[in-house]
């Protein structure tokens, strides 16, 4: 086990506490939302050693929601990771971002592993990882962290996978133009 894997399972456990113990306040302000997913994804093609193509796909009006960008960024970091980790070969990922006049819509969609129907019902339980990832390695955090901050900021969060195809996920955000 390496230092930096160490380094994240401790950065997860305490956002995952924090969360718990509901400290992490939802602090909404206005954002430019293609400028915050273009920036989000620059960081991860940067942190992975520009490997895998991430791809932003945009719908609608997006210069100016409230959402609290520090729970968005979180959560759309830890999707977009897992989606880049979990993808085979040289498949790209894709953000797609949909504004709409009272919501927002993510997804980030792979062409991955997939995530087998018997692993979806837990899969954003603490600590529960699929049966099919072999080596990868992880924490099995993420996801229920990215579940915890999802309700936090009143956000509906699914997904949809099929092994060997890919995995979406769907983040919903209720956001206001005020």
């Amino acid at each position: 086990v390496s230092v930096e894997e160490i380094r994240e399972l401790l950065d997860e456990i305490l956002l995952f506490g924090k969360a718990e113990a509901d400290r992490l306040k939802c602090e909404p302000r206005q954002l430019d939302l293609d400028k915050f997913c273009r920036d989000i994804i620059a960081q991860i093609y940067l942190a992975g050693g520009k490997q895998k193509a991430i791809n932003l796909v945009r719908e609608g009006e997006c210069s100016a929601k409230s959402v609290d960008p520090k729970l968005l960024h979180h959560i759309l970091t830890n999707l977009i990771s897992n989606a880049v980790k979990y993808s085979v070969g040289n498949n790209s990922v894709t953000l797609e971002l949909i504004c709409r006049e009272d919501d927002v819509i993510f997804k980030v969609q792979d062409q991955g592993i997939g995530i087998p129907s018997v692993d979806q019902q837990q899969i954003f339980e603490p600590f529960y990882r699929g049966s099919n990832i072999d080596s990868i390695p992880g924490t099995g955090l993420g996801l229920s962290i990215v579940k915890t901050l999802a309700d936090l900021h009143g956000c509906e969060i699914s997904l949809s996978s099929e092994v060997g195809v890919g995995t979406v996920f769907t983040l919903k955000v209720p956001a206001s133009n005020g």
